[in-house]
């Protein structure tokens, strides 16, 4: 089994648990960074890697959102 740690954004933690339970990854919240993202860190097995990746994407589209709003 694998593991990957992710930086949660407050506001996309809902939307990542979804993700999470439906695809039925084990995973534990490890803490908060200073910036309050919730650090999670998900178990899987290599079949599971597309979720992973559709996790890492989520939170990079919103960071990108993010930003975009930052620079108007």
């Amino acid at each position: 089994m694998k593991s990957r740690t992710f930086n949660v954004p407050e506001e996309l933690i809902v939307e990542f648990a979804q993700v999470l339970g439906q695809h039925g990854l084990a995973n534990s919240i490890e803490g908060i960074t200073q910036e309050g993202e919730v650090i999670i860190e998900v178990d899987y097995e290599n079949p599971q890697r597309k979720v992973i990746h559709e996790l890492h994407d989520l939170i990079d589209d919103f960071n990108d959102e993010e930003e975009e709003e930052d620079e108007e």
